[in-house]
């Protein structure tokens, strides 16, 4: 039989991250151990039927360091204002990502509409949905949420920039071992797995697990 290549804006929209999954740890993490015995009642892991999209606070917080960083030392000659592009680069990638991740409208947790009362209800376009009106040709590409990959990738390149961007700053000269022990352990607590993670949340998926970092 046929097969469809193409998907309405809804089942685009099903299979697009929500914005909770960015803050939301996997359950088969340290943290998520932690978190879902302080949260029993909490929903397990991701509203993206399709992926997860949590990728730890720490990496974030590095990634707004060498922003911020960046953007006060950005006069300070032409290496400094290389380096500043450089960290701009992988921001936009990073957020880039994010933005296809979301779809055509932006869920903030499973529904992608909202009650506004008396019978209306709204829903917040994202720019995917141009896509979707105006370039159907890409109308297969419907786990949008995988594309959160750029940001995992962005992260990871700010987490190796971090120590030359913050090399001649007093504080980290003084604790530089500290610092680094620090960021290793709330990196190893927030993302290695337990156990086999599935690359999709459903109960099926056990033979598309990658095996534990």
């Amino acid at each position: 039989c046929a097969l469809p290549i193409s998907f309405s804006i809804q089942s685009q929209s099903t299979y697009s991250a929500s914005l909770i999954d960015y803050a939301t740890p996997h359950e088969g993490t340290l943290l998520g151990k932690l978190y879902y015995h302080l949260r029993p009642t909490a929903h397990r892991n991701s509203y993206n039927p399709d992926s997860h999209s949590y990728y730890g606070m720490t990496l974030w917080g590095l990634a707004a360091l060498l922003i911020v960083l960046g953007y006060k030392k950005r006069k300070r000659g032409i290496q400094a204002m290389r380096q500043y592009k450089t960290v701009i680069i992988f921001a936009a990638i990073a957020l880039a990502g994010m933005i296809i991740s979301f779809g055509p409208v932006l869920k903030f947790r499973s529904a992608a509409s909202y009650d506004a009362g008396d019978g209306l209800r709204y829903a917040i376009a994202m720019p995917y949905i141009l896509v979707s009106k105006f370039l159907p040709q890409l109308s297969f590409m419907r786990a949008l949420g995988r594309s959160g990959v750029l940001i995992l990738f962005s992260l990871c390149c700010f987490l190796a920039l971090a120590p030359f961007a913050v090399k001649k700053v007093g504080f980290y000269q003084r604790h530089k071992k500290l610092i680094k022990y620090a960021v290793i352990g709330l990196i190893i607590f927030e993302l290695i797995p337990l156990h086999r993670m599935p690359m999709r949340s459903g109960s099926y998926s056990y033979n598309l697990s990658i095996p534990p970092v």
